[in-house]
C-alpha cells in the first residue's frame, strides 16, 4: 500500500468516525479529539487529513446533502403535475428529517469558526440538492425569469423547512407526524395554487 492509499484510508476512517458521532448525537459536543480516538489516529493526523474541524464537518454535511438528494429523488416524476411534484418533494423532505434527525440538523446548525466564508464547492452541492424544486415551479410559472423562480424556491423551502423544524423541535404546538404531513401537503397545495392564480 503506497502513501496516498494509506492517507485516503486514514481520511475515510476519520470521516466515518465523524459521521457516526453526528448521526448519534448531532453536532452537540463534537470534538476533534474524540473523533481521532474513534478513528484510531492522532490529533495531528486528523489535521493532516482535514484542514480543521470545520473542513471535516463540511465534508460530512456534503455527504448528508447527497443522501438527502437521493432521498428526495433525482428528478420530478413526469407523470405528476407540478403541484403534485411539489407535494411529493415536501413529503420526502419531511421523511428525511424525521428519519435522520441528527444528520438533518447538522446541515443547519453548523457555523464556520471565526465567520470563515463557506467554500464554493459546498455552496454548489447545496444549490444542486435544492434545485429539484425549480422544475415544477417553472412548469407552474413558465412566464418568470430564472432569478424570480430561484427566489420562489428559497421562499418555499424556507416555509416548508420552518414548518418541519418547529414541529420536530417541539416548539409551540407540536403535532403528530401524520397530522404534520397532511398540513404540509395542504400548505404546498395552497402555495402552488396561488402561483397559478397569479399567472
Amino acid at each position: 500500500m503506497n502513501r496516498n492509499e494509506k492517507r485516503n484510508l486514514l481520511k475515510q476512517r476519520i470521516f466515518d468516525a465523524a459521521f457516526r458521532r453526528i448521526e448519534k448525537n448531532g453536532l452537540i459536543g463534537l470534538r476533534a479529539r474524540d473523533i481521532a480516538i474513534e478513528a484510531d489516529c492522532s490529533l495531528g493526523s486528523l489535521y493532516n487529513a482535514y484542514t480543521d474541524l470545520d473542513d471535516l464537518i463540511l465534508n460530512v454535511n456534503s455527504h448528508i446533502l447527497m443522501m438527502l438528494s437521493e432521498s428526495i429523488g433525482q428528478q420530478p416524476a413526469e407523470n405528476l403535475d407540478p403541484e403534485e411534484n411539489l407535494r411529493l418533494l415536501a413529503q420526502r423532505y419531511m421523511n428525511f428529517a424525521y428519519d435522520n434527525y441528527n444528520l438533518w440538523t447538522s446541515l443547519f446548525t453548523h457555523t464556520m469558526h471565526d465567520n470563515t466564508p463557506i467554500p464554493d464547492w459546498y455552496l454548489d452541492r447545496t444549490n444542486e440538492t435544492f434545485s429539484k424544486v425549480i422544475a415544477p415551479l417553472l412548469r407552474l410559472r413558465p412566464d418568470l425569469e430564472q432569478e424570480e423562480v430561484s427566489q420562489m424556491v428559497r421562499t418555499l423551502f424556507s416555509a416548508v423547512h420552518g414548518i418541519i423544524a418547529i414541529n420536530l423541535q417541539e416548539r409551540f404546538m407540536s403535532i403528530s407526524r401524520g397530522a404534520l404531513e397532511e398540513q404540509l401537503q395542504n400548505f404546498v397545495s395552497i402555495y402552488a395554487k396561488g402561483l397559478t392564480v397569479e399567472a
